[in-house]
């Protein structure tokens, strides 16, 4: 779905014209484009490991510790692609313009048709909660921490620095949090808490595979993913603010 709203939009790009010459020579427009090639570049190595980790189990050639990541991969897949798939089929809608809009372009079914996947087969909400059931159940914390580190120690920093040592604090500093907070709050944050996992894993592969293919694409890729994690938990339960949002209005 974003390979193929990016194909359209790049197309596009270089045939429309605006201020004195086409968007695809517009540094803004590019680079609104290329930031939307980075979060489907992102989503293909998520979802190439997860395919990697499934075809190990069907042959009966994963361990332990990698059948527990495939089930932790397979949820944290389903849902960043998902709500990518939506933000993506958003923006190159919104780089056509008009065009976008109106239904004689046959586009706007490429956003109508995008927001199935944060809901078919469990919405993010459902999806986060089973990634904390995960981590009580199987111990899947600890594992997708192991299998970061390990990936990072195996990394040349060369070019890399600081990427690499802003990766290590997030994984420590979101880790540590999750080891340190009781259920309520788990589930409290537990879309936040999903969501920072998925981009730290991502940005882990990023650099693995910036760095076996030297390939700049990949290089850039893991360029561009290469920001701090976004990952603010509310520290406390928010019963009475809840309640005061949704109360019945008196006229």
């Amino acid at each position: 779905s974003m390979t193929r709203g990016l194909q359209l939009a790049e197309d596009y790009a270089k045939k429309r014209v605006a201020f004195g010459g086409t968007l695809a020579a517009n540094p803004l427009h590019m680079e609104t484009l290329a930031e939307l090639a980075t979060e489907k570049a992102l989503a293909t190595l998520l979802i190439f490991k997860t395919a990697t980790l499934w075809g190990r189990e069907e042959m009966k050639l994963a361990n332990a510790q990698e059948s527990t990541l495939l089930r932790l991969l397979t949820t944290l897949a389903k849902l960043s692609t998902g709500k990518s798939a939506v933000r993506v089929a958003s923006e190159v809608l919104e780089s056509f313009g008009g065009a976008g809009y109106v239904e004689d372009t046959g586009l706007p079914v490429l956003l109508r048709d995008s927001q199935v996947f944060p809901i078919w087969e469990g919405t993010t909400n459902v999806l986060s909660m089973d990634i904390l059931r995960a981590f009580k159940k199987e111990n899947a914390g600890a594992i997708f921490h192991n299998d970061v580190t390990a990936r990072l120690k195996k990394i040349d920093p060369s070019g890399m620095d600081p990427g690499l040592s802003t990766l290590r604090h997030d994984l420590e500093r979101v880790s540590q949090w999750v080891g340190t907070q009781p259920p309520e709050i788990l589930a409290w944050n537990a879309r936040k808490l999903a969501l920072a996992l998925a981009q730290i894993y991502t940005r882990s592969l990023a650099f693995e595979f910036a760095l076996a293919t030297g390939h700049p694409f990949d290089r850039e890729v893991a360029r561009r993913a290469d920001r701090p994690v976004d990952f603010h938990p509310r520290e406390k339960a928010e019963e009475a603010g809840l309640a005061a949002l949704f109360r019945e209005e008196t006229p």
